[in-house]
């Protein structure tokens, strides 16, 4: 099983996403889908090549899709590094370069 680090960018984006969607839906359906994500980063730990790899990133990026949102992961053979969970209206592009 890989170890699985939060990148302190994708801690926020986590953060982000929970502070919306308490917001505009509620705790319940936040703390649904929150619960939901993290269960999608942890299953990364077991099956870190489940996501499509990003063509063209260097060094090599993944995603996995998880209902709007996408999480962005690096694996190393060891770890997965999750760098930034980000809506798919987002252009993940121009944020990963960043």
């Amino acid at each position: 099983m890989a170890e699985i680090v939060l990148h302190e960018e994708a801690s926020f984006d986590i953060e982000a996403i929970y502070r919306f969607s308490e917001g505009r839906f509620g705790a319940a359906v936040a703390d649904d889908y929150h619960d939901g994500l993290l269960d999608a980063v942890l299953k990364l730990g077991s099956f870190p090549e489940l996501g499509r790899e990003i063509a063209g990133s260097a060094p090599p990026v993944r995603a996995l899709s998880f209902r709007s949102h996408a999480i962005y992961y690096r694996f190393d053979g060891m770890t997965v590094t999750v760098v930034r969970v980000l809506h798919h209206a987002m252009n993940a592009t121009a944020w990963l370069e960043s």
